[in-house]
């Protein structure tokens, strides 16, 4: 009997994986042997006691790259969702709106800190929900897929310039020295950049969310143009004493944002930003959408008080001592202005008032470089002076420093966000610093992400103002702001380099896709009307 056991074992052992079993109808067969699970549960055991050991030696700023199998999970899950035609839009636009005031309003050193884990950015949570509300919108619902193909298919070309820019940021992580750094950066901009472009350009394309959204762009200026007032009264920070302690960072660097700055013993306004020249930037960024009111607007009342906002905005910007925000004012009126001159003259060609203006734009620019070379204040503010010469000289440096740099890797760069550890220029605090944009995106993502970056923005600045021009309806005319927000924001571009206001910009380039998306819509309704077929974009 014995021998007999030992034989029926033996047998048992040898039995091959695939033996066939009997199964009943409507059922099926395992995939896997009892033994295969077994060793799929141990090694899944495993793989979480490696991955806690991993967990427990890393750094915090590491820590968040170990989220990224939950991430996938999740993402898998999303992917996994049924078919149910009642996409969460409406949750998605709300996320938006408040990632947009927090974005600008709320200070990103200001974060809930829990010990071992990362810093919770109230901006980043804002932004995650409206990203996850997006992607279960792209899951359960086929039609929403639909409208947004329809949606970014007026600009072909852009889009092709959109999609190679995403595809460099993944091309210059190829051989970084910092694999971590290069990957968070490339998560931040996707979420920030990409999704907040596809997010804004769907909900924007709904009539009357484009006024609402300028409207915010004003509200939001106006009270950092009112906080600016106070914080230079009070020469610092206004909440730098009175942080509760749950948001308290210990990180120096970010305590140092808190520290007051002074140039020549005058306080320089900071705002909500990390730095006088970003808080500079988006308020010279928001001039336009002020004198657009001015412009379309019907309240007499409304229009004095846009006024006084516009106003105090410049008066916010002055008190920064930035010479980026200076030029920002003088670009955004003038090229508004110019916008402006050439729509009333092909709108009202029995008016003299639109090509007097536009037709004495050369003679102005004539004036104003005169006016440069002979008053020494104005020269100052737009070229600097002796207390901005350091920077001046900074810059210079650096660029004298980039080409020698950037031919080690000139087509995909050094990765996201390497491009300032690559140049190496070190400012006389001995802080490492980069402070142009011409010199930063060809260092991170190489002259194909350099060329992409460009075409995006300079693609959209000249689309903006052919549908400025073209425009009949009051929201279709704000095209215009946001072509000039786009010229401001280029300039800037030149002289600085930090992307505390680039997820702005991709607000500004989904706006300008919504604006395109109506205009097509009307032509094909139009064209529908009258029977005829409408040209297909270029």
């Amino acid at each position: 009997m014995l021998g007999d056991m030992v034989l029926k074992w033996k047998r048992r052992r040898t039995a091959p994986a695939n033996i066939s079993y009997a199964v009943l109808p409507d059922y099926h067969r395992d995939l896997l042997s009892p033994k295969a699970r077994r060793r799929w549960i141990i090694a899944f055991f495993a793989a979480n006691f490696v991955f806690g050991f991993l967990f427990a030696l890393m750094p915090d700023s590491a820590k968040p790259m170990m989220a990224s199998p939950i991430l996938f999970l999740a993402a898998l899950i999303v992917w996994m969702l049924p078919e149910t035609g009642n996409p969460p839009a409406r949750m998605m636009t709300r996320m938006f709106f408040a990632y947009f005031i927090a974005l600008i309003l709320w200070p990103y050193y200001l974060a809930i800190q829990i010990p071992g884990a990362p810093l919770i950015e109230i901006r980043r949570a804002f932004l995650f929900l409206s990203v996850f509300f997006f992607l279960v919108s792209l899951s359960v619902s086929h039609r929403f897929i639909q409208e947004m193909k329809a949606i970014i298919s007026p600009y072909p070309l852009f889009m092709k310039f959109f999609y190679g820019f995403i595809l460099a940021q993944l091309l210059s992580m190829i051989g970084t020295r910092e694999p971590t750094g290069s990957a968070l950066s490339m998560i931040k901009n996707q979420m920030a950049w990409t999704c907040v472009f596809f997010i804004s350009a769907y909900i924007l394309s709904k009539p009357g969310q484009i006024l609402r959204f300028s409207n915010l762009i004003r509200i939001v200026a106006t009270i950092l143009a009112i906080l600016a007032l106070f914080e230079y009264r009070n020469q610092g920070i206004l909440w730098a004493k009175h942080i509760p302690s749950f948001l308290t960072v210990s990180d120096p660097a970010m305590i140092r944002l808190l520290s007051p700055v002074f140039r020549e013993g005058d306080y320089r306004v900071t705002g909500t930003f990390s730095v006088s020249l970003c808080f500079a930037e988006f308020m010279s960024l928001t001039l336009p959408f002020f004198l657009q009111y001015l412009v379309v607007g019907r309240n007499r009342l409304y229009k004095l008080i846009v006024v006084v906002c516009d106003v105090l905005v410049i008066n916010a910007i002055i008190l920064t001592q930035a010479r980026v925000g200076i030029v920002g004012i003088m670009v955004t009126h003038g090229i508004y202005g110019f916008i402006w001159s050439i729509r009333f003259w092909r709108t009202r060609k029995d008016s003299l008032f639109g090509p007097m203006i536009a037709l004495s734009y050369p003679a102005a620019l004539t004036v104003f470089a005169m006016a440069m070379l002979f008053i020494g204040r104005l020269r100052e503010m737009w070229m600097g002076g002796q207390s901005t010469y350091g920077s001046t000289e900074g810059r210079l440096a650096q660029a004298a420093k980039f080409p020698s740099v950037f031919i080690h890797r000139p087509l995909f760069g050094y990765g996201p966000a390497q491009g300032g550890r690559a140049l190496d220029f070190r400012n006389q605090a001995g802080e490492m610093s980069i402070d142009s944009s011409l010199l930063s995106i060809p260092l991170n993502y190489g002259a194909f992400g350099f060329i992409c970056y460009v075409g995006i923005f300079a693609y959209m600045l000249v689309q903006g103002m052919r549908l400025a021009f073209d425009a009949r309806e009051e929201e279709a005319s704000y095209a215009m702001p946001f072509a000039v927000t786009i010229a401001a924001w280029l300039t800037s571009r030149i002289v600085l380099a930090q992307e505390d206001n680039a997820s702005f910009m991709f607000m500004v380039l989904g706006a300008l896709t919504a604006l395109a998306y109506q205009r097509k819509v009307r032509n094909e309704q139009m064209a529908h009307m009258l029977g005829r077929t409408v040209p297909a974009p270029i």
